[in-house]
C-alpha cells in the first residue's frame, strides 16, 4: 500500500458498484416469474408496506433512537472474529482507525439493528449473538431470508450502492454489535485496496450461496431441503451424546424454518410429523433429537 493513496473512482471502489447491480439483475431474473405485478402496482405497495411498518415499528425506531451508546474500551486488535472477516487485510494504523472510529450497541431479542427503507449511516458488525434478516411485505408479515452470525458485516450492500437498506436485522439472541460511520469505511476502502477487494468476494460468496438456494428450492423437495437445513444448523446449534443421537437446539420458530427453506408452516408442520412417524427425528418444542443422524443426513448427497 505503502503512501500512495487511491480515489473513490478507483477499481476496488468501481468493481464493488458494478457488482452490486450485477447482482440486484441476478436476484431479479431469479424472481421474476414470481411476479405478475405491474411496476406502478409494485411501488405503490412498497410504499404501503413502508407507510405500515413505520406506524407497526414506530415504538422500536424510538428504543433505538434512545439507545445508550457504549464506549467499553473493546479494541478490535484483539478481537476474535477479525481474522475471519473482511477486516483482516487493515494494517495496523488502519485498524487503530478503525478501532478509534467504532462504537458499541447492545440489543434485546426483538429490537431491531436497522428497519427496510431506512438509509444506511454505516457497517454493522456482529461480535456477538444472533440475528435474522428479514423482509416484510404489504399486510406487515415478515419472511426470513437469512441468519447472521457472530463476525458477520452488516449492512455492506447498502453502503456500496448507496441505496436504503432492503431487509430489516432482527435480534434473535441478545446481540453485541459495532457500528462503523460510513465515512469511516469509505476512507478506509479508498486508502486500502485489499479491502475493497473483500468486500467485493463477500458479494461474490453471497450470490452464489442464493444461486445454491434457489436451484435446490426448484429441484429438491420440502423434506431434502429441511434435512438439509437441519444440517446445516447442527455445526453451531448440535451436540452429541454417548450413544451417538444428535440434539439440535433450533434458535428459531418453525414459521422461520419454513421460510428458510421456501415453504409454508402447513407444509413443514407434515414433514415434521412424517419424519416422527418414520422414527427418523423427535420434535419437542425447539428441540429435535436425532437417534441416527448420520444415516438421516446419508441421503442427502449435499455438503453443508
Amino acid at each position: 500500500m505503502g503512501s500512495q493513496s487511491v480515489t473513490r473512482n478507483s477499481l476496488p471502489t468501481r468493481s464493488l458498484m458494478a457488482l452490486n447491480g450485477f447482482m440486484s439483475g441476478s436476484f431479479s431474473f431469479m424472481i421474476a416469474h414470481h411476479n405478475t405485478r405491474s411496476a406502478k402496482g409494485k411501488q405503490d405497495a412498497r410504499q404501503k408496506a413502508i407507510k405500515r411498518l413505520a406506524f407497526v415499528l414506530g415504538d422500536q425506531r424510538i428504543k433505538m433512537a434512545r439507545r445508550k451508546i457504549s464506549h467499553e474500551p473493546v479494541s478490535c486488535f484483539a478481537c476474535q472474529n477479525r481474522q475471519r472477516s473482511e477486516w483482516c487485510v487493515l494494517t495496523e494504523n488502519e485498524l487503530s482507525r478503525f478501532d478509534k472510529a467504532k462504537s458499541i450497541r447492545h440489543y434485546k431479542p426483538g429490537e431491531f439493528i436497522y428497519h427496510e427503507g431506512d438509509l444506511c449511516q454505516g457497517i454493522h458488525c456482529l461480535e456477538d449473538g444472533l440475528v435474522a434478516l428479514r423482509k416484510y411485505n404489504v399486510d406487515g408479515q415478515s419472511t426470513l431470508l437469512g441468519l447472521a452470525n457472530p463476525g458477520r458485516t452488516l449492512g455492506y450492500r447498502s453502503l456500496l450502492s448507496g441505496s436504503p437498506h432492503v431487509t430489516s436485522a432482527e435480534v434473535i439472541k441478545p446481540s453485541r454489535v459495532c457500528f462503523i460511520d460510513r465515512a469511516v469505511i469509505r476512507e478506509l476502502i479508498d486508502h486500502n485496496p485489499a479491502l475493497g477487494y473483500q468486500f467485493l468476494r463477500r458479494a461474490s460468496k453471497d450470490l452464489g450461496r442464493a444461486a445454491v438456494l434457489y436451484h435446490q428450492g426448484q429441484t429438491l423437495s420440502v423434506r431434502d431441503r429441511f434435512i438439509h437445513l437441519l444440517l446445516v444448523l447442527r455445526s453451531k446449534y448440535g451436540s452429541l451424546d454417548k450413544a451417538g443421537a444428535l440434539t439440535i437446539e433450533l434458535p428459531l420458530s418453525r414459521q422461520d424454518l419454513a421460510a428458510l427453506i421456501g415453504t409454508r408452516p402447513e407444509t413443514l408442520a407434515r414433514t415434521i410429523r412424517q419424519l416422527e412417524d418414520e422414527g427418523a427425528a423427535h420434535f419437542e418444542g425447539r428441540r429435535i433429537r436425532i437417534a441416527e443422524p448420520e444415516t438421516l443426513f446419508a441421503g442427502l448427497g449435499l455438503e453443508s
